[in-house]
């Protein structure tokens, strides 16, 4: 490829990961605009609240069959490189969530589970055997949450479910949303310097210099 090749792919991953729309950065890009709405009084449409976990039917995870509001389950193939490291290809991506309550002090509500993405969950298991690498994260009774979705009248009660505009229906840990909130500006101040970095050295590489009795 060479260097200038180089410095553009690196330059074009940059600048594509911040505009091409995934599950992340739409969920944190939308909880910094929506305000955080208490439980009793959610207005219907897309909203974002706060709460904690409590099961209406718990599932039983794959692994050790631990209770849980939903889980991600990954199995990866382990093989190793040329210089020794270990690399995972992914076999298995398993993403599984029953409807639950979510409550603040102000009250409770039903979560659907059905298309839910459950972002930055903590680790629950791991372990390697057979060549393979197995993972579970787990959503627990109890667990701190945001979560951004659309609030609808069912009839028999208020649902929070997939909002097919914004395409949007995802939580995080309260406290990962939180250190993300803090550290927001110093990554928004590297991403701009990593950005113009790159135009410098593509500039420079990419420039006619010549160099005749020590001038350039």
């Amino acid at each position: 490829v060479g260097p200038v090749g180089f410095i553009i792919l690196i330059f074009v991953i940059i600048v594509i990961s911040k505009i091409v729309p995934n599950s992340e950065n739409r969920f944190f890009r939308l909880q910094g605009i929506l305000p955080t709405a208490p439980i009793r009084s959610v207005p219907m449409g897309l909203i974002e609240v706060a709460g904690k976990v409590r099961y209406i039917e718990p599932l039983m995870a794959p692994m050790k069959s631990k209770q849980c509001a939903g889980y991600r389950y990954l199995v990866e193939k382990v093989s190793t490189d040329s210089d020794g490291d270990k690399r995972y290809s992914t076999i298995t991506d398993e993403i599984k969530c029953n409807d639950f309550m979510l409550t603040d002090e102000t009250g409770e509500i039903r979560v659907e589970g059905e298309g839910l993405e459950l972002l930055y969950l903590e680790l629950n298991e791991r372990y390697s055997s057979g060549g393979k690498r197995y993972t579970q994260y787990l959503l627990k009774e109890g667990d701190e949450i945001l979560l951004i979705g659309k609030a609808e009248n069912t009839g028999s009660g208020h649902v929070i479910t997939k909002e097919n505009l914004k395409k949007i229906f995802a939580l995080a840990p309260l406290t990962t949303v939180t250190k993300y909130n803090i550290n927001k500006p110093l990554l928004r101040s590297l991403a701009t310097m990593a950005i113009v970095l790159a135009c410098l050295i593509a500039f420079v590489l990419l420039s006619d210099i010549h160099v005749s009795d020590n001038m350039v």
